[in-house]
């Protein structure tokens, strides 16, 4: 990775972005059922943010110019909130107010569904 030109850089971007929409798009295909067990798949994005947090500093270790805060993840922060609005499970939210929470959580001025979930969790404790 460190010798990757920019065309290699937007190359994996671009396949990170691919497997975790995919990914998401997976967790959302089995929203209603895991809602009928009793998970809600914001729970399931807590545990695949911090494997991927995980992840980002296992790169940073090993390659010092990564950056603390690089945009696939933050793209992906956004369609989580697309996806799974943070307002919560059965409440309805237009597609215009879902593109705007998107865009504000991809640019760090609204929290993710996964930080309000971790905050939830971490407060009940």
């Amino acid at each position: 990775m460190a010798s990757m030109n920019v065309a290699g850089q937007l190359d994996l971007a671009v396949f990170q972005l691919r497997l975790l929409v995919s990914t998401l798009a997976s967790l959302k295909a089995m929203e209603k059922d895991l809602l009928s067990i009793g998970v809600d798949p914001r729970s399931v994005l807590v545990i695949g943010f911090r494997k991927h947090d995980d992840l980002q500093k296992m790169i940073r270790a090993e390659f010092p110019k990564w950056p603390d805060d690089p945009i696939v993840p933050r793209i992906f922060d956004g369609l989580c909130e697309a996806f799974f609005p943070s307002e919560g499970e059965g409440v309805e939210v237009g597609m215009a107010t879902r593109v705007a929470h998107a865009l504000a959580v991809a640019r760090r001025v609204r929290p993710s569904p996964s930080d309000l979930w971790s905050e939830k969790h971490r407060s009940a404790a």
